[in-house]
């Protein structure tokens, strides 16, 4: 155990997760809608952080991120409409392949802009663009067999090349001596008689019984 204690191996062979590109991207979600008889200024957008779906597409050398996010159109507060806000991003990220793995971490709210209310002309209502932005942490990862220095300790099982015997089982005192009696209980004491106890365990008794009325 010593010698393997003060062994450092050079060649031991270990799977990598190496990382390709690791960035934190900001998402900006957007959308446009209709809004009737506006007279107020007071609009807001409250999203739904729960409905935020995300796909990651992973290109050469680039990571494509879609999704959208629900929200509530309040006016005055005042529930108005339901609205969906969408968006894609494009990140660089050098060396990435289609087959490499993407992930990203649970994406946080960074801030909801002020809805930005477009005129119409027809005046029929006016149009309002609604923006939130959102983070995430992508990591693009690759598996990659390396050698590493290590110190072995030891295994944590060093009988797992030997050969498994099975248990013997161990029948306690009372046990045995419970068998042995009910043993001796039906012996037909054979040795009286011309018979074989191992054979005819039973057969001892009925023969002397016989032998008896014959007589």
């Amino acid at each position: 155990m010593e010698k393997k204690n003060e062994a450092c191996l050079k060649n031991e062979t270990v799977l990598i997760q190496s990382i390709i590109c690791s960035k934190k991207v900001k998402l900006i979600a957007f959308a446009k809608t209709k809004l009737k008889k506006i007279s107020s200024r007071d609009i807001q957008f409250i999203p739904d952080p729960s409905s935020i779906q995300i796909t990651t597409t992973l290109l050469k050398d680039l990571i494509v991120i879609q999704g959208f996010v629900k929200g509530s159109v309040i006016v005055d507060g005042r529930f108005v409409k339901k609205v969906t806000l969408s968006f894609q991003e494009e990140v660089i990220c050098e060396g990435a392949c289609p087959g490499d793995e993407l992930k990203h971490t649970k994406p946080i709210l960074e801030g909801i802009l002020p809805p930005q209310v477009i005129p119409n002309e027809d005046h029929d209502g006016h149009f309002v663009l609604f923006k939130a932005i959102f983070s995430i942490q992508v990591t693009v990862v690759r598996e990659k067999i390396g050698t590493i220095c290590v110190t072995i300790i030891g295994d944590i099982n060093e009988e797992r090349c030997k050969h498994q015997t099975p248990a013997t089982a161990v029948i306690p005192f009372e046990m045995e001596k419970a068998i042995k009696d009910e043993s001796e209980s039906h012996d037909c004491h054979c040795h009286y008689h011309d018979c074989d106890e191992e054979d005819f365990p039973c057969m001892c008794e009925e023969e002397s019984e016989e032998k008896s009325s014959t007589t």
